[in-house]
């Protein structure tokens, strides 16, 4: 496979995957500066499991990190490594090229981590949480939404939220999402922890915000966490 491949080829398959009005549509919701093709994900998995028998060095050497789509199959071909020590020093390095949630998240999504598992990424994902990169910092958190909300990870989650440091916009927006998630899991200590712990007003504002637009959270709810809602200071 590593004298077969084609780098040229490889990025004139994609180019053929490539629909503008889907490129469009992607450059609406993807903050990245990342070239756009507009190839949609089957395309891009169907191509990640050709190549998940690659030489992972070689492979990423080769790709350019030009183009969205080859960093999101990048990502997906780690996401399949089956050695999680080597899936971790692979991601570590990968992560660092990401600059937008997409590939973040749906890359994470694969990696499809299992219960007996779960303790041993614990300490990896809480040095992910403290890293200064935006995206590196944001994998912890959906890490954590994707794999571990579940009573026995609640006390290392409110944890980590509680001593975040990192401002960055999509930190932020991913903590929201994990925190309207774990409401769901235990209403009364999340609701306990937003009320007490969350000091950020975006955070708070946006997790109680996310909470309201569950189908599972009651409309006597919804309207006693719009009541929770902050004003943002005219100082800030």
């Amino acid at each position: 496979m590593l004298n077969e491949f084609d780098y040229n080829k490889f990025i004139k398959e994609l180019k053929s995957y490539g629909e503008e009005d889907y490129r469009i549509f992607s450059l609406k919701i993807i903050n990245t500066n990342y070239k756009v093709i507009g190839v949609r994900t089957k395309y891009l998995e169907q191509i990640a499991r050709k190549l998940k028998n690659i030489n992972i060095d070689y492979f990423y050497n080769v790709v350019t990190f030009t183009y969205y789509e080859e960093v999101l199959i990048l990502g997906f071909i780690i996401a399949s490594i089956k050695d999680n020590n080597k899936r971790k020093d692979y991601f570590n390095k990968f992560i660092k090229k990401v600059d937008n949630w997409a590939i973040c998240d749906m890359t994470i999504n694969r990696f499809k981590l299992k219960e007996d598992i779960l303790d041993d990424y614990l300490p990896y994902i809480k040095k992910l949480a403290l890293d200064e990169h935006e995206f590196t910092c944001r994998s912890a958190y959906v890490f954590l939404l994707n794999y571990y909300v579940k009573d026995r990870y609640l006390d290392d989650i409110f944890y980590l939220i509680r001593t975040n440091t990192n401002n960055a916009y999509y930190v932020k927006m991913a903590i929201s999402w994990l925190l309207s998630y774990i409401y769901l899991l235990d209403k009364s200590k999340t609701l306990n922890f937003i009320r007490n712990d969350v000091k950020d007003i975006f955070i708070y504002n946006k997790s109680i915000a996310k909470i309201r637009e569950s189908l599972r959270v009651s409309r006597e709810e919804k309207d006693y966490l719009k009541s929770l809602m902050k004003k943002k200071s005219k100082n800030l």
